[in-house]
């Protein structure tokens, strides 16, 4: 070989090697090393110099406007139009050679704005490959090229107006998401997609569609795609401002998450069927099934939450603390789009299912996470105290809440302070609007989930309230001055004004609404005796100042009818609620096509309230429909209950269960204004038909508890045996128990078998007010010889077999003179591990069917429905929605339809789960003693007792588990947030249970006994203390003896005539025969000086019977208590003291005048709160 072919051979091998050295330069970005790699290439290899010229041009692109020798390096870029022109007109260039010279020539223009020239001279398409390997290509830069001639037409076309032409650059932009080998393949697959993000996402803001958004969906989704294959930043390739052609990444995630945002806001989920990239989006209807829509809805969420966490990375990174004259609205304004987000997530229409592990909980807590590093990169910011008050409450972590409400408040005092006295504005504060809306909600929380001393808090907040609305605020609140240096509004001093003129009606009313609810509900804890008519007057006055401002307000209707029925002015209560009502009119129909069921869940408790308020005007049969309304407004049964489930239809999608009815999506509170509506109802029936027929009933009521709270064993831990004792039932009985008698009883209270019928325990207790219409025998019943009903009575073994094991029975009819509601409540039969702690610690399982209310129409008669189906042991979030109310199906039209109703409701609140059991456990303690009662007045004193073991065992289960949670012993004794009674006041009612058991059996000591042990648990226990005074009050009197005389010990041999019955207990004495006070007290002696001790007894018995009954009438639990404050005028009788006697007894009238047949306290265990 030749030495010039050797050396033709060897520049041959170097000028592949500089171009491949190029190429690699090229897509690193490594710009200085081009101009000597171009050098070498026009050296070895003449035939490229197209290529070289173009690479140097692109060098000169990338580093012009990095310098102080900008201006010179522009020049450079514009000399080198006429070389690249003279390149591609060469005939010896190659054709890919010329295609990478058009491209920076097109990229010169397009950066001189020179849009005409650089749409010109875009290569139309791509070079053809070559299959001569003496001609390398720059295979890497051939394909950035091909990415950038898309990128820079699309943003020609869009200069010049030509969006007709660009759906073609934004697909295949989208083919080419994927690429990501090299720096600069990269950054411009980066840019270009970045550039279709943003087109398409204004179009479907500016139109939203399902095809559009649907579109941008996709788009975005490449980029999503890119994003997770490049997950490092790349290097910064442009050092210069000289191109303006990046988009912050920031942005694009954000039109992300705002895209994502509203597909959530509008109803849409993914087409899982989609059989075109179009329909991607689509509304849940009944072509999908829940399993379907389920799916979809998780990936939905998924996604969501993956886009919200790498914005967010972004976005935190990216800012910094504020310095004290500037706020981060960046990071307030993406809290606002995840609190937006959070709550249409946790509302009524995403089930737990749809929301992947751990469900609305688990998302709670990740939304706080958010807040608290939000928090992190702002300073003192309301926004985020707001709302961290908000999520905290939701979660039922009410003490963390109200911490970040006293930071709130403690904020917006101190500028509210200095606003009054600058006379300006403050930026980045809550407006006075949210302010008061945010105070109202914290006096809502208190009321409705506190104690007495949460309701002092209240009553604190609501009176900052009066401070801020009585406060001056500047006039132009918006005029705020913006220069960086100075924080506060434009330095001309605007006229004040009292901050309730500048607030809009609905915050206006809110605010009244929230100080008179705080006031009420004050007024019921409150000791001092001399304020509570002072308390209430003010809340009647400021709640009707809030009925002005927002007439139509359910919720300030029902405080202000519930604050004067309290002040004992019925008729205006009947007034408010009747006008509340007409304003809001049933309308199933519309309520069916929307699926918003608020307001009717709303007037649920008025329609209550409005029958106790009947009952004390003695319109009992008005009384009995308003009960039967609140359950007709709903229409079928199956909206608010569920249909049942057929035994084909499979219990469980995807491992949980969807809603059925209303009820399932309801709190805690709700559920039980709906227990105590059939309370009520029972008790019409005990009123009209007697407590056989009531007693019968009660099993409904355990059923419904089930349908509503599902099987009491879900969530116990521990079992105890019971330690509450109740007494074993004497041999013959010779107390008998009357029908409903009335809390003012004329004459001797304890005369035959102790004189005294038993009335309900609290809630339960009927007075003579109330009876104006005789009860005689229930009609239904058969009546013997003697006169006596033989009705056959259900005994509690019955009762709990009916609750406790599958038992089915048909609901037996029983006609009424009068008639009654149609409540009857269907039975169905679920499982559930219901298990008991008796002695024997045997367990059995309560499989009680669900029930729900038959509200067919409102006539009075009982009817029965089909059996309802359901599986106790599921969560209430786990039911489908009921039918009729899935969204509509799109239909084809550009335009969205109205964002759901219901998507605009706050999110559900859950309570910690050892606060919904102790609400859940309470209730039932509470059933199990209404039933017990119950069978006391229907003279059944065995099952009254089995009742009340079933209570104990209850409450029992309850306090082990607390005391498991916390070892304290105030845990006993503290209501906590939950609403439900303490454990202490629970054994109060069980042991007060026990005192009205013992004094049914003529066992006086015994119930003494029994309350003496209620009041050492909770001294303020009402019915203990009037039924412990009276007796000691007989002591006085010497209707019975100061102690229980025992009989002597009988033989060890039972005998026909032992003492000794069949338990092995000691019999009870007889207590028929006539009791001699001079026989048991000796009597004094004209010349003894000193009363005897049995006499000092006596006068003890009778002032400790009058300081329980002076304290328990200044207390807010007796203040309204028509039966302490007779008691107590009997004391004062006792005491010589008449006058006093006959105010209490005047007192009286005025109570019983206005009692309702149930305590106005039974309608919502959430006060005047709905």
């Amino acid at each position: 070989m030749s030495v010039t072919g050797s050396i033709r051979i060897s520049n041959a091998e170097k000028g592949v090697r500089y171009i491949s050295l190029l190429d690699n330069a090229l897509c690193n970005a490594n710009w200085d090393d081009v101009p000597e790699l171009t050098r070498k290439i026009e050296k070895h290899a003449p035939g490229r110099e197209c290529l070289a010229i173009a690479a140097r041009a692109e060098a000169k692109i990338a580093t012009a406007g990095s310098g102080p020798a900008s201006g010179t390096a522009l020049k450079e870029v514009v000399d080198l139009v006429p070389q690249l022109d003279r390149a591609i007109n060469s005939a010896d260039a190659s054709e890919e050679d010329t295609y990478i010279a058009a491209v920076a020539l097109a990229k010169i223009y397009w950066v001189g704005k020179n849009h005409e020239a650089a749409l010109r001279v875009l290569p139309d398409r791509e070079p053809t490959p070559t299959a001569d390997s003496s001609t390398p290509s720059c295979l890497g830069w051939l394909e950035i090229c091909n990415v950038k001639i898309t990128y820079i037409r699309i943003s020609l076309l869009t200069a010049l107006g030509r969006d007709h032409n660009i759906q073609d650059c934004f697909k295949q932009a989208i083919s080419i998401s994927s690429k990501t080998r090299s720096p600069e393949l990269r950054k411009w697959t980066e840019r270009l997609l970045a550039g279709v993000c943003f087109y398409y996402s204004e179009k479907a803001l500016n139109s939203p569609s399902t095809y559009s958004m649907g579109e941008s969906l996709r788009v975005f989704w490449a980029w999503n795609e890119f994003w997770s294959r490049s997950p490092t930043t790349p290097p910064a390739a442009q050092r210069g401002q000289l191109l303006r052609i990046d988009v912050p990444r920031l942005e694009v995630w954000r039109r992300y998450y705002e895209l994502l945002s509203s597909i959530l806001r509008y109803g849409l989920i993914y087409n899982l069927k989609a059989k075109v990239a179009e329909e991607v989006l689509t509304f849940p209807d009944e072509h999908f099934t829940p399993a379907q829509i389920t799916e979809a809805r998780l990936n939905q969420s998924r996604e969501l939450k993956r886009i919200e966490s790498t914005y967010e990375t972004l976005l935190l990174s990216e800012t910094k603390f504020p310095t004290a004259t500037h706020n981060n609205t960046g990071i307030e304004e993406w809290v606002s789009h995840v609190i937006r987000n959070w709550k249409l997530m946790c509302g009524p229409m995403w089930s737990d299912a749809e929301l992947g592990e751990g469900g609305k909980t688990a998302m709670g807590h990740t939304v706080l996470d958010v807040l608290y590093r939000a928090a992190t990169k702002t300073f003192h910011s309301t926004t985020i105290l707001r709302e961290l008050f908000n999520v905290h409450t939701i979660l039922g972590e009410f003490d963390l809440a109200m911490n970040a409400f006293d930071s709130y408040v403690e904020i917006i005092g101190k500028a509210k302070l200095r606003a009054a006295k600058t006379g300006k504005h403050e930026l980045g504060f809550d407006d006075d609007d949210l302010a008061l809306q945010t105070a109202a909600d914290a006096v809502k929380i208190l009321c409705r989930y506190g104690d007495s001393r949460q309701a002092e808090k209240a009553l604190k907040i609501g009176e900052d309230i009066q401070k801020w609305l009585d406060a001056q605020s500047p006039t132009q609140q918006s005029e705020v001055d913006k220069h960086a240096d100075d924080n506060y509004a434009s330095s001309s001093k605007p006229l004040p004004r009292p901050t309730e003129q500048g607030v809009t009606a609905k915050t206006l009313a809110a605010a009244y609404r929230a100080i008179g609810q705080s006031k009420a509900q004050w007024a019921r804890y409150t000791p001092a005796t001399e304020q509570r008519a002072s308390l209430q007057y003010q809340a009647i006055e400021e709640l009707k100042r809030a009925e002005v401002q927002d007439p139509e307000s359910i919720e300030t209707a029902y405080a202000l009818a519930l604050a004067l029925a309290d002040t004992r002015d019925v008729s205006g209560a009947i007034a408010t609620l009747r006008t509340i009502l007409a304003l809001h009119p049933t309308d199933t129909q519309e309520a069916e096509e929307t699926g918003d069921w608020t307001k009717q869940r709303q007037l649920v408790p008025l329609w209550h309230l409005l029958a106790l308020c009947l009952t004390a005007k003695d319109q009992n049969d008005a009384a009995m429909r308003m009960c039967q309304a609140s359950f007709d407004q709903f229409g079928d049964a199956t909206v608010l209950f569920g249909r049942p489930r057929s035994s084909r239809e499979p219990e469980l999608q995807n491992g949980h269960r969807v809603p059925h009815g209303l009820v399932d999506q309801m709190e805690s509170l709700e559920k039980e204004s709906i227990i105590q509506i059939k309370m009520t109802q029972l008790s019409f029936v005990e009123l009209t038909d007697g407590p056989n027929i009531a007693v019968d009933m009660s099993d409904e009521l355990l059923g419904l508890f089930t349908r509503l709270f599902g099987s009491p064993e879900q969530g116990r831990t521990f079992e105890k045996k019971a330690s509450v004792e109740v007494e074993p039932p004497p041999t013959q009985p010779k107390s008998t128990l009357r029908s409903i008698t009335g809390s003012i009883r004329i004459g001797n209270r304890h005369g035959d078998k102790l004189g005294r019928g038993l009335a309900a325990h609290t809630d339960g207790r009927q007075s003579a007010m109330s009876q104006r219409s005789t009860i005689t025998g229930a009609p239904g019943s058969v009546m013997n010889d003697d006169g006596f009903s033989t009705h056959k009575r259900k005994p509690i073994s019955s009762l709990k077999n009916r609750f406790i094991s599958r038992h089915n029975r048909k609901e037996s009819t029983v006609d009424s003179d009068q008639g009654r509601n149609d409540f009857a409540l269907e039975k169905s039969y679920t499982n559930g591990d219901f298990s008991g702690s008796n002695g024997n610690s045997n367990n059995y399982s309560y499989n009680e069917k669900a029930v729900a209310p038959a509200i067919a129409n409102a006539d009075l008669g009982y009817k029965t429905e089909q059996p309802i189906e359901f599986n106790q042991n599921e969560s209430h979030d786990h039911w489908p929605p009921p039918a009729g109310h899935e969204e509509e199906p799109p239909r084809q039209d550009v335009r969205m339809p109205t964002a759901h109703p219901a998507a605009a409701g706050a999110p559900e609140l859950r309570l910690p789960s050892l606060h919904e059991r102790r609400h859940k456990i309470g209730l039932l303690v509470q059933i199990w003693l209404f039933i017990a009662h119950l069978y006391l007045r229907a003279d059944q004193l065995e099952e009254a007792s089995g009742a009340i073991v079933e209570a104990s065992k209850q409450a029992e289960s309850l306090e082990v588990e607390i005391a498991a949670h916390d070892s304290s012993a105030k845990e006993f004794a503290a209501r906590g947030w939950s609403s439900a009674k303490s454990i202490d006041e629970l054994m109060a009612d069980i042991w007060a249970a026990n005192g009205d058991l013992a004094a049914a059996r003529a066992l006086p000591h015994k119930a003494m006994e029994n309350y003496e042990r209620a009041l050492a648990l909770y001294p303020n226990h009402a019915s203990s203390i009037i039924d412990l005074a009276d007796l000691l009050m007989d002591i006085y009197e010497e209707k019975i003896p100061a102690e229980d005389s025992k009989p002597l010990i009988p033989p060890l041999t039972a005998t026909a005539g032992s003492l000794i019955n069949i338990d092995g207990q000691i019999a009870p004495p007889e207590t028929n025969a006539a009791f001699n006070p001079s026989a048991a007290i000796p009597q004094p002696r004209a010349f003894d000086k000193d009363p005897s001790p049995a006499a000092l007894n006596r006068l003890a018995a009778r002032d400790r019977a009058y300081m329980l009954l002076s304290a328990l009438t200044r207390q807010g639990t007796g203040w309204d208590n028509p039966e302490a404050w007779y008691t107590l005028a009997r004391a004062h009788e006792l005491s010589k003291q008449v006058s006093k006697a006959k105010q209490a007894l005047w007192w009286v009238v005025e109570l019983e005048d206005n009692k309702p047949m149930r305590s106005w306290r039974s309608i919502n265990a959430a006060g005047f709160t709905l």
